[in-house]
């Protein structure tokens, strides 16, 4: 996995991106020229002679690399440097881009000791669905970099980046020889949490989406029904039946694919 950490020239960080992007080089200046909407012409008198990205361009460019915000600011100012004119604004601009580089330096080694997730980490956590979908999906082994989350999320690679590095700085990820890991720590809320009504709609939202795409693996029941008071509560019986043996499942299932199940079970009428 590249870092553009390791680079004091923005022209070969991104020669070595392309050079490393998964599914190989080809074409991935044509989709560069696309996304920062210049001809290929100006890519290659960009990347291969003399020219300088405009700062319009390096904004729009930091998005297809799919860099955070912090790695974005740093790729920002080696193109500031690359612009200067003068040695100083050039020794300016160096300066800015070291202090984003330490910086980087001290999230990245900073170590989480907590055994939970702190206030702020669960409210951010289960803000949206992805966060835990990422979280969950880094189990899978082909699944464990920016660009295979972000193919099998339909998020961009520059989310799905800044989701992994709050996984990474929370705790709940690990990244061992540039592979995103899911670490021995779990996250959990109680039903009577606001967090817990957050996370249960997250996830619903998620389903009604599914429902355009669904497949035969897939499954979708909707069922309104009018039964009797014993009656509804044998049915919730049988689905509390269910979960448990569907834990069970679960908890011995080696991690291949990402599924999500949602269950409701509510009276319509009346108190």
């Amino acid at each position: 996995m590249v870092s553009v950490y390791d680079f004091k020239s923005y022209k070969e960080f991104v020669r070595e991106w392309v050079r490393t992007a998964t599914g190989g080089p080809r074409g991935q200046y044509l989709k560069m020229a696309k996304s920062i909407r210049v001809h290929t012409t100006t890519i290659s008198q960009i990347f291969q002679q003399d020219k300088d990205l405009t700062l319009e361009q390096a904004h729009l460019l930091t998005d297809h690399l799919g860099l955070n915000t912090l790695e974005s600011r740093y790729f920002m100012n080696l193109v500031q440097i690359g612009r200067a004119g003068t040695a100083d604004l050039k020794s300016y601009f160096a300066n800015e881009a070291k202090l984003l580089k330490a910086e980087s330096e001290l999230i990245k080694n900073r170590v989480f000791k907590g055994e939970q997730l702190s206030a702020e980490q669960r409210a951010t956590f289960y803000s949206q669905w992805y966060y835990a979908a990422v979280h969950l999906l880094t189990d899978i082994p082909e699944l464990q970099t920016p660009e295979a989350l972000s193919v099998a999320t339909g998020l961009s690679l520059k989310r799905v980046r800044e989701i992994l590095e709050f996984l990474e700085n929370s705790g709940l990820c690990r990244v061992v020889e540039g592979r995103y890991q899911p670490s021995q720590l779990r996250t959990h809320i109680d039903k009577g949490s606001p967090l817990a009504a957050r996370h249960h709609t997250n996830w619903r939202l998620r389903s009604i989406e599914s429902i355009e795409t669904l497949t035969d693996r897939d499954l979708a029941f909707t069922a309104p029904l009018t039964i009797s008071a014993k009656d509804a509560g044998e049915i919730k019986s049988l689905i509390l039946k269910f979960i448990e043996d569907a834990t069970g499942v679960i908890a011995d299932s080696p991690s291949e694919e990402g599924y999500c199940l949602n269950i409701d079970w509510f009276k319509i009428s009346g108190s």
